[in-house]
């Protein structure tokens, strides 16, 4: 068997996972730790979406799993549009092939619309979507498989939880706005 080859940046890897694994154990969240604990409970070991309405939320909540779920590190990821193209189709391409499992995407609305990735077994969303229309399509992302599209909600804050009330009952009497244009 050759032996591996080294580039000579291996203790550099090594002493920056380090780095990183030490920052995220140190990272106290602005977010309800109620919140973090439960979205970690309800993504626990399964394939998940967490959609959230900023960039800046997507990586609050991945690094705040990240630090409840330290043998998960691996497995936790950001998808928005300020992370590289290749980046992102890396994650989708990894989630689709199921190389990785379980992982959680904490993700905006780069992963709401026609990017395939495979089976999901839980679609959170955090805080209330702007639309109804936005909120259909991020529970349509699961039960593509045969199984019930479903949405676990959660919120930050009392006005968010009235503004994700609001939506469903729209969507529940019919009132989705039409398409733009």
């Amino acid at each position: 068997i050759p032996e591996k080859e080294t580039t000579g940046n291996e203790q550099l890897l090594t002493e920056s996972e380090s780095r990183e694994a030490e920052a995220i154990k140190e990272y106290k969240s602005k977010l309800p730790e109620e919140l973090i604990e439960k979205l970690k409970g309800v993504t626990e070991g399964k394939n998940a979406l967490v959609f959230c309405n900023s960039r800046g939320m997507v990586e609050e909540i991945a690094v705040a799993l990240k630090g409840l779920s330290p043998d998960m590190v691996n497995n936790i990821f950001s998808h928005h549009a300020a992370i590289s193209k290749s980046s992102r189709e890396s994650t989708e391409q990894a989630a689709k092939e199921g190389l990785i499992s379980p992982y959680v995407i904490c993700c905006t609305n780069t992963l709401e619309l026609g990017i395939d990735i495979g089976n999901l077994d839980m679609i959170c969303q955090v805080d209330s979507t702007y639309s109804v229309s936005s909120l259909i399509q991020r529970a349509g992302r699961s039960g593509r498989r045969g199984g019930k599209a479903t949405i676990y909600v959660c919120c930050s804050k009392d006005w968010n939880l009235i503004r994700s009330i609001a939506c469903c009952n729209m969507y529940r009497s019919g009132m989705i706005e039409a398409p733009r244009r």
